[in-house]
């Protein structure tokens, strides 16, 4: 373990030393690294590295923040410095004119679904802003993360659902609260009035 801990150490440094593309795909590494040991003790290190590598230039394709975004929601790590900077990540890599060209649209749907994971009390606002957001990427994450994850089909999943005047979405939640398995049935009602 404490060659894995030099390992990463030694692997954001690098991160912190390399500008381009070579400093997302060395975080992305070291993000990896202490994802896959737990080593919860090397999140500071994720914190400042995913703020290093917003700096213009330093993660085309932003591997090295989705990376981290990812390593800090296993280890269970809320990082408001990651989460809530996450949202706004901007990053077009192509012709502007086109969906699909916004590499940061992973990292946005990623932190809606920490805020989610992590009961934020903004969390229901910021998932459904991240369901108007363009980018389907940022979209379909979070769809899919309130789909399955058992914790979070209360409101705030169902609300992200009902938002997108699924019908799919709407009967699950209609069969939900009659059987008594949303916690706050009276706003989940309220959501789905408000959507339909």
């Amino acid at each position: 373990m404490a060659r894995s801990i030099a390992e990463v150490k030694a692997a954001l440094q690098n991160a912190f030393a390399r500008k381009g593309a070579a400093a997302g795909v060395v975080a992305a590494e070291a993000a990896k690294i202490v994802e896959e040991h737990g080593l919860v003790d090397e999140t500071p290190a994720l914190v400042a590295a995913f703020t290093r590598l917003s700096e213009p230039e330093r993660d085309p394709g932003c591997r090295g923040r989705s990376a981290i975004v990812a390593a800090l929601h296993t280890l269970d790590h809320w990082a408001p410095e990651v989460f809530e900077a996450g949202l706004r990540v901007l990053q077009i890599e192509g012709d502007p004119r086109f969906p699909g060209n916004d590499s940061g649209a992973l990292i946005r749907g990623a932190c809606a679904q920490a805020h989610a994971h992590f009961n934020r009390p903004n969390a229901l606002d910021v998932c459904a802003e991240m369901l108007a957001d363009i980018e389907i990427e940022a979209r379909d994450d979070l769809i899919a993360f309130c789909r399955r994850d058992p914790r979070r089909r209360q409101a705030i999943g169902y609300l992200a659902l009902a938002l997108l005047r699924d019908d799919e979405a709407n009967a699950e939640l209609e069969r939900a609260i009659e059987e008594g398995s949303v916690q706050d049935a009276e706003a989940a009602k309220s959501a789905l009035a408000t959507f339909r």
